[in-house]
């Protein structure tokens, strides 16, 4: 009786073996293959690295946003400092108008009536009377 199940394998083998049989894939081209396989274990685990980071992040810093935007010391203090800050921008702002309106002054004085770029000082001026309201006398 073994004898007939050693028969009936090596049938089946030889049945594999014959051509009108597809070979399997692997077998046509194993390196591409084989570095397809290696491209797509290296995507997936470069995907879950970042799903786990991402999301270990995520699961922390999102309650921390929602907690520290419920707190009225940490906004009220978070705010200061961006008003401190814009005010620093502002001064620093309005120092520099003034020293270009100090320039403006000075060419106004020292270009007179009669020369070929009095025109383009007179444009300035009326740009920045017209920008500066009230407080653009020069």
């Amino acid at each position: 009786m073994s004898y007939d199940v050693v028969y009936l394998v090596v049938a089946e083998m030889e049945a594999f073996e014959s051509p009108d049989v597809f070979p399997h894939p692997c077998t046509l081209h194993p390196r591409r293959y084989k570095l397809q396989t290696i491209g797509i274990t290296a995507a997936n685990t470069w995907g879950l690295f970042l799903l786990v980071l991402l999301l270990g992040y995520g699961l922390v810093e999102i309650p921390r946003s929602y907690w520290n935007a419920a707190r009225r010391g940490h906004l009220l203090t978070k705010t200061q400092f961006k008003v401190a800050k814009l005010m620093t921008e502002k001064a620093d702002a309005e120092e520099t108008l003034e020293d270009v309106m100090e320039e403006v002054r000075k060419l106004n004085e020292t270009v007179k009536y009669n020369h070929p770029f009095r025109k383009y000082i007179d444009t300035i001026l009326r740009k920045v009377k017209k920008v500066m309201g009230v407080k653009g006398e020069v």
